[in-house]
């Protein structure tokens, strides 16, 4: 695994704060200094009578008193206001159970640089990802996980096959008892 000396740029990471478009309310402090060992991709079931997934990321962390912990990343609409609403809010917490077991569909990707949380979570400031639009039916997550990933293999953090195999995943509604090809539909970045 290549060093982070590159990324020095990212630290301190006390301006990662909760604003209208990123809620780390629940993202322990601690969580942004230590090394991500993995990253996940996972897809949601969906909800009855509903064909889409909603897709999220997991960055693994090192077990603290034998418990896997992770950073879960997930842009969801953000309802505070308006049920109509298609404005995302970028949510990281914290959490120690075995959060990617938790999905339909699971791809993990290796480390190819030590980096941090807070690095991860910097970069996906740094280029907006924390502020997009949904389209008006509600669906983007999974374009917004394809930005993401392509954020990432530019970063040098994870492999282009990582970044093709995911990419040609996103592509599909998963189901309990069946896969069937869907668009990715297009959300929007703003400043």
């Amino acid at each position: 695994m290549v060093e982070r000396s590159h990324l020095n740029e990212y630290a301190p990471y006390t301006d990662i704060v909760s604003t209208d478009t990123l809620d780390v309310k629940q993202l322990s402090p601690d969580s942004k200094d230590e090394s991500v060992t993995m990253i996940w991709l996972v897809a949601e079931a969906p909800n009855p009578g509903e064909f889409v997934n909603h897709w999220k990321f997991f960055f693994e962390l090192p077990p603290k008193q034998q418990t896997v912990r992770f950073i879960h990343v997930n842009m969801t609409l953000d309802r505070r206001h308006n049920q109509n609403e298609v404005i995302g809010v970028l949510k990281a917490r914290t959490v120690d159970y075995a959060a990617p077991d938790s999905g339909v569909h699971r791809l993990s990707f290796d480390m190819q640089l030590n980096a941090t949380g807070g690095d991860l979570l910097r970069l996906l400031l740094e280029r907006g990802r924390d502020k997009y639009l949904f389209t008006a039916s509600g669906e983007g997550c999974r374009f917004w996980c394809q930005t993401v990933l392509r954020d990432l293999l530019e970063g040098r953090f994870i492999l282009k096959k990582d970044v093709d195999q995911a990419s040609t995943d996103l592509g599909f509604f998963i189901g309990s008892r069946r896969r069937s090809r869907r668009p990715i539909r297009e959300g929007e970045f703003y400043q």
